[in-house]
């Protein structure tokens, strides 16, 4: 990966893609059911942590969490309708710091001159509720919001179709190495469990907070 490229690259060139949890959402979205809707939480994790111990894992070490997780959010997506999917979202967003909603909407009036794609294992209507309390002229495009188990496959589709421009990736240290190790340059921002694990991407410009991410874009890009 030649971060450097980075340097001469425009807004016309350049597509960026963002993950949600962990990036611009603080936290993992369960975190957050367990304040909206305590019980199902609960039961979700149960049955999830049941589901996922009882599965064929190859490596315990590196897999289980993710499996976990996996496992969790289906039990609970599967549970709440559309709406109420949407209207979690909402929640969510309202549930995020007041620091953290400022450097979000920061982040995006500098990005929003760029072609901009969300993508995410968020279910897509959580993540369209989240991101439609933004301000209208900061949301990101319906179309553009792509709720995926395989985010590797999806940086490749858009390296594919957008062949003569630079993918850049926004990702969370721990579920997104794959696809930040597929962009041309990657954005790491840690989540608060790999600040205690650490870091497993050796490359890339590594963030804490979305605040010096928009510095960063701010001082590379906005020319």
């Amino acid at each position: 990966m030649e971060n450097k490229r980075l340097l001469r690259t425009t807004a016309e060139n350049t597509i960026i893609w963002i993950d949600l949890e962990g990036v611009l959402i603080e936290v993992d979205s369960l975190f957050y059911l367990m304040r909206y809707k305590p019980n199902l939480a609960i039961k979700s994790i149960l049955k999830g942590a049941i589901k996922t111990i009882s599965e064929k894992i190859k490596n315990w070490k590196t897999d289980f969490r993710k499996e976990l997780i996996r496992n969790v959010k289906k039990e609970y997506e599967e549970k709440m309708s559309q709406i109420e999917l949407y209207i979690f979202g909402r929640r969510i967003f309202d549930f995020q710091s007041k620091k953290h909603k400022e450097n979000l909407v920061n982040l995006m009036k500098t990005l929003k001159k760029y072609d901009i794609y969300i993508v995410t294992y968020t279910e897509k209507h959580i993540a369209k509720g989240f991101l439609d309390c933004l301000p209208a002229e900061l949301r990101v495009k319906t179309e553009n919001i792509i709720s995926s188990k395989e985010k590797e496959a999806i940086i490749d589709y858009l390296k594919n179709k957008n062949k003569n421009k630079k993918i850049v990736g926004i990702g969370d240290s721990y579920i997104d190495e794959k696809a930040l190790e597929r962009s041309d340059v990657a954005c790491i921002l840690s989540s608060y469990i790999n600040k205690v694990l650490g870091c497993k991407i050796k490359y890339g410009y590594k963030f804490n907070n979305l605040a010096e991410l928009n510095k960063f874009f701010i001082a590379i890009y906005d020319k």
